[in-house]
């Protein structure tokens, strides 16, 4: 399946971009990037290769989602969870548009396995890989992460963009703005988990403590857009700046 090898080149292919990022001494977060860029575009040509072979990979994802969900829909279990009063057709329908519904998030989940795929393969890579014999660039705690100041416009700016292309139903429906937010929602959130380990660091906290409370508010959706928020606002205010200040 063409869904299944794009999320595998979006594993795989951002090695040899954080490998020649670490020979010409890029710093760690920029590698990931490019490490991040190359995984996405590769996935995406995966896509391009595949429509083009006459399979799109979003109607493979709904096909096989199709065949599930007609399993699921006449499961016993699966009848007592949604409610025995709904008919097989209407358990089918509703389990149809929940999986449907993350189907369109594909573009979305890309863009994490890649991230966080070259975010790994770069610490791995950094140790055992020394070109010239010269040491890699360890990898940036993670309370030095920032946005450049003026994403904050380039988010708007696009967001207002998809909105207005998802209205005018060019495209059929909301999928491009959906994913777009999606995406700038986990940037703010990783922005969100720099501020944390700043605080702590700098009121002089067990970094643990930051693993923890990130854990913790990750595992509910309120808590998602409290770490969403807290990075906007670091980037609007400059507040790890201001901690630093004052540590």
């Amino acid at each position: 399946m063409f869904s299944s090898l794009m999320m595998l080149v979006a594993v795989i292919a951002p090695v040899p971009a954080i490998i020649k990022s670490i020979k010409e001494r890029i710093t760690p977060f920029r590698a990931v990037l490019q490490g991040l860029i190359t995984g996405a575009v590769c996935a995406l040509v995966v896509m391009v290769i595949g429509d083009l072979a006459g399979s799109n990979v979003f109607d493979e994802l709904y096909d096989s989602v199709n065949l599930m969900a007609e399993a699921l829909a006449n499961d016993p279990n699966m009848a007592a969870v949604l409610g025995e009063e709904l008919t097989a057709a209407e358990r089918l329908d509703m389990i149809n548009q929940v999986y449907s519904q993350s189907i369109q998030m594909l573009p979305y989940v890309i863009f994490v396995m890649a991230t966080v795929a070259s975010y790994i393969e770069y610490i791995i890579i950094s140790k055992i890989y020394k070109p010239g014999g010269v040491a890699a660039i360890p990898m940036t705690k993670m309370r030095e992460f920032d946005l450049p100041r003026n994403f904050a416009f380039i988010w708007l700016a696009l967001y207002v963009i998809s909105l207005l292309i998802s209205s005018s139903g060019i495209l059929g429906n909301n999928m491009l703005f959906l994913n777009i937010n999606y995406i700038f929602d986990f940037v703010f959130i990783l922005q969100g988990f720099s501020l944390v380990f700043a605080f702590c660091y700098y009121k002089k906290l067990p970094q643990v403590l930051g693993v923890v409370l990130i854990v913790a508010v990750l595992l509910t959706n309120l808590g998602q857009t409290v770490m969403m928020m807290a990075g906007f606002t670091d980037l609007i205010f400059g507040i790890k700046y201001r901690l630093k200040r004052v540590a």
